[in-house]
């Protein structure tokens, strides 16, 4: 005879065990990987893939000016000095830059955080002091 109080097979999704509980009081769906609730993500999440759309099309776009509708053999230092003279391509470049760390450290840092907030931490620091110094150097380039 089974007792009231075990555990029948149509009680979990899987028709098996239930599931596990999560490591180091971790929040199923907290990391912006895996929802807490169906259908539900964390912006971070969200973020990543917007701005993989977004860096998609922008290299699309600074390719096709670098290769194709330039001669790449009569590209020069002084070409590149130029382009990043002129006002617009400078912000287009430094924007697919930003957008490009930001992408990759949100994306590392719920990989990072699975594993420690410490390495979490790391790579939004260093992640923060890449972003620092582009942008110091665009400001500053002559």
């Amino acid at each position: 005879m089974v007792s009231p109080t075990a555990s029948r097979d149509e009680d979990h999704p899987d028709g098996g065990a239930p599931e596990p509980a999560p490591p180091d009081g971790a929040r199923p769906g907290a990391d912006g990987d895996g929802p807490a609730d169906e259908g539900s993500h964390g912006w971070s999440w969200h973020f990543v893939r917007v701005s993989g759309l977004f860096l998609a099309v922008m290299l699309v776009v600074q390719f096709t000016v670098t290769y194709l509708a330039t001669d790449i053999g009569r590209t020069t230092a002084r070409t590149m000095t130029d382009r990043w003279h002129d006002v617009t391509w400078r912000s287009f470049e430094v924007l697919t830059l930003l957008l490009a760390l930001a992408h990759g450290a949100l994306a590392l840092g719920a990989a990072a955080r699975a594993r420690s907030r410490a390495l979490e931490l790391g790579v939004y620091a260093l992640a923060g002091g890449l972003g620092v110094a582009l942008v110091a150097v665009a400001v500053t380039f002559r």
